[in-house]
């Protein structure tokens, strides 16, 4: 790495060019070597390589090149990891994440953004602009992060502002009648202070027929940065997004439903981007939406001294969340929230290029969120027959944690690594679930019981607890030089997910609180450059103990009130490991090969108030084979260089629903995608076309069999394609 380059990456303030490829940071002169990939995941600055974490890194000219503005669309360039886009963006590593309704989970995958939690996943925003980098990291991350990550973590890297006047303006169309842009301007408005401010935008139409799966996202950020000496930086955020859709849309009877269980899908032909035609009509009259207004303002203020750094990093961020979906014209469900999420984060941390690497700190969050959500049902007895409603008021969750990590040389070649992370996490909340009749006499109908009363009256179940959740995670791990660019590498380390209250009463059959999450997590890999840094070769297997794993479930409580619970398995095996290797034939030819093997089955899973026992099912969203190859050329026009690419991915078949329903196994399927970029050689330029989905496969995202008469499923998106043009100046 050059010095200059070398500096800006330590200092976090690199100029353009180097923030603006961060996958590719720097590059050898002869252009005939892999570069260097810069990350932050162990909460400093260092090279990818180096980094004893199973972790992939995705800059921005490849998002870009590739038209993704949508995290979901970052499924299949990263191994052994699911997205799940539905009401909200789900994401699964190795097969560990949770599909749940209640307000109050904690993700059991973390997203981060510039370094700050996000408690849910309705709190990010709906579009990527702007952005530095994705990391992703998989296995738990017990110990440096500011909520337990008990399966991974999603970072969201932006671009910071640099001591230099610059801007670019992107504009993007394609099917479903796309329509995108993005505009950013930086402003050096001293030698010392410089300001960034970015606006995005991307809609497209339904990509089912119905019209749902549609966008309507927009976003702006603005961010101050300001070094007042030459050790102290001041960094100030201030970001706003909307989303306004018709919201997520579901086909019926997906392939394999047994039609003896469900008699409705008889001469049903799955057509996955179809739709429902009910979806949002016919007896629950209802117009659909998913709607959510995000602001967030965060700052990260670092003092460096010469023993080391002393960073605090402030966050606040506010969310209104509205969603109704009408699923058929028998069900639908209304969730909305207000949540208010303040965290507190010091750090201090040894100067960079020591030879012991520590750092330690303290967290503190509080999260508020008023919850309400509507469970709608009709069965032919008129518009906006509502069954029940849930209302929590307030649900507040307060999390303290003390950490630290040291990583000590032992000899020239042999590092130690340590870390310990204590966390207090405190959840409580009041509310109550009410059921009434509305439109019906009482037993009329199986959605209204004969113990309802009659309208207007209503059944009103209190609900609500307070939990504690104390616990202490660590890790313990080596690394070992094992050859001029080769690092061997083993972990030991435990991940922890709080657990919570359930929206039902005490007493009742069901749970009224579930249990945490705990992992224990057996790592050992190597990263390797052969071939004078022409090839990258890096591979890890992995075992994880695993207790507790939280899912949905559903019961019924006292007056026929159709609920919501969150469920603990008893004991969970998860096993496998990744290859992901880079080729630079040439210096103009590139060839990407990832593989993924995952064995991932509820050892004992019994859930005695309900009559199931789900021991030895494989975990759902886990499929045990992922392959994907990419290969690209990059021709020499003279005045630019014009980059063919083509990736293809194969998923086996994996379970989309957690009981293995009639219907909920997805297939094995193939993906492949297109790009051709061209670029000119001053980089004032570029234009890329991309297509995604060639096969137009419509793999299953989400399954439900709770809505009706017919089971539904929710596919990935279909063949999409368009171009994307970029002026900088």
């Amino acid at each position: 790495m050059a010095a200059e380059d070398e500096a800006q990456a330590q200092s976090g303030s690199a100029g353009s060019g180097a923030e603006r490829g961060a996958q590719e940071l720097v590059e050898t002169a002869d252009s005939a070597q892999l570069g260097t990939i810069v990350v932050t995941a162990q909460r400093r600055t260092e090279d990818l390589q180096r980094t004893p974490v199973s972790i992939t890194a995705i800059g921005s000219d490849e998002l870009a090149s590739r038209g993704i503005s949508d995290l979901a669309n970052v499924q299949g360039l990263v191994p052994a990891v699911e997205f799940q886009p539905i009401f909200n963006l789900l994401v699964y590593i190795r097969g560990v994440g949770n599909y749940d309704l209640q307000p109050g989970v904690d993700p059991s995958i973390t997203y981060n953004v510039d370094g700050n939690y996000v408690a849910h996943q309705y709190g990010l925003t709906p579009i990527l602009f702007d952005l530095q980098r994705v990391e992703v990291l998989r296995g738990p991350q017990g110990t440096l992060y500011g909520r337990n990550a008990a399966g991974g973590a999603v970072n969201l890297i932006t671009n910071r502002p640099v001591f230099d006047n610059e801007g670019s303006v992107s504009l993007e169309a394609g099917n479903y009648d796309l329509r995108g842009g993005e505009a950013m301007l930086n402003v050096a408005l001293s030698p010392q202070v410089a300001l960034r401010g970015s606006f995005a935008f991307s809609q497209h139409d339904g990509y089912l027929d119905s019209g749902f799966n549609d966008a309507n996202n927009w976003g702006g950020r603005l961010r101050l940065l300001a070094e007042p000496t030459s050790n102290l930086s001041i960094l100030v955020t201030a970001e706003y997004s909307e989303k306004d859709e018709m919201g997520g849309g579901v086909s019926f009877c997906p392939p394999g439903t047994d039609i003896t269980i469900y008699p409705a899908c008889a001469g049903v032909e799955w057509d996955p981007f179809l739709g429902n035609v009910g979806q949002g009509e016919l007896d629950i009259a209802r117009e659909n939406y998913w709607e959510a207004e995000n602001f967030a303002i965060y700052a990260e203020v670092n003092l460096e001294f010469d023993w080391g750094t002393i960073t605090w990093q402030p966050a606040y961020r506010y969310v209104d969340y509205r969603n109704l979906q009408t699923y058929s014209p028998f069900f639908g469900y209304a969730p909305s929230a207000r949540n208010k999420l303040h965290s507190q984060e010091l750090r201090v941390s040894s100067p960079s290029g020591s030879s012991i690497q520590w750092v330690a700190g303290l967290y503190y969050a509080r999260e508020r969120s008023r919850d309400h959500t509507e469970v709608l049902s009709a069965f032919a007895l008129g518009p906006d027959f509502i069954a029940n409603s849930y209302d929590l008021f307030p649900y507040i969750t307060e999390s303290r944690s003390a950490f630290g990590q040291i990583t000590v040389p032992i000899t020239n070649d042999i590092r130690l690594t340590g870390g310990l992370r204590y966390t207090d996490d405190q959840k409580r909340t009041t509310g109550q679930a009410v059921g009434y009749c509305q439109n019906a006499t009482p037993g009329a109908d199986p959605t209204c019981p004969s113990d309802f009363p009659a309208p207007p009256a209503t059944v009103v179940v209190p609900t609500g607890s307070t939990q504690n959740y104390e616990t202490v995670t660590w890790r313990a791990g080596f690394e070992a030089d094992v050859g001029p660019e080769s690092m061997l590498y083993g972990s030991v380390s435990t991940g922890f997910k709080a657990g919570g209250i359930n929206q039902i009463p005490a007493g009742f059959t069901a749970p009224a609180t579930y249990g945490p999450e705990e992992i224990t997590a057996y790592a050992l890999g190597i990263k390797n450059r052969f071939l004078d840094n022409r090839l990258q070769l890096n591979a890890e297997a992995f075992y994880y103990d695993y207790r507790g794993y939280q899912t949905l479930g559903i019961t019924i409580l006292p007056g026929g009130i159709l609920g919501f619970v969150t469920l603990n398995s008893q004991t969970a095996e998860f096993y496998g490991g990744e290859i992901e290797s880079r080729f630079l034939i040439t210096p103009d030819d590139r060839l990407d090969i990832n593989i993924s093997l995952l064995h991932a089955e509820f050892t004992e899973f019994n859930v005695p108030f309900a009559g199931q026992n789900f021991t030895g099912f494989r975990v759902p969203n886990a499929p045990g084979v992922t392959v994907s190859a990419g290969y690209q050329h990059e021709f020499d026009l003279g005045h630019g260089s014009l980059t063919a690419r083509i990736d293809g991915k194969y998923t086996s078949s994996q379970w989309v629903d957690v009981g293995h329903n009639s219907g909920s196994r997805q297939g094995g399927y193939t993906r492949t995608d297109l790009t051709l970029t061209y670029r000119d050689d001053d980089d004032r330029f570029s234009i890329s076309a991309w297509l995604r989905n060639l096969e137009n496969n419509a793999a299953i995202a989400s399954y439900n069999n709770a809505v009706g008469l017919q089971p539904y499923g929710s596919p990935l998106p279909p063949r999409t394609f368009g171009v994307r043009g970029t002026v900088n100046f």
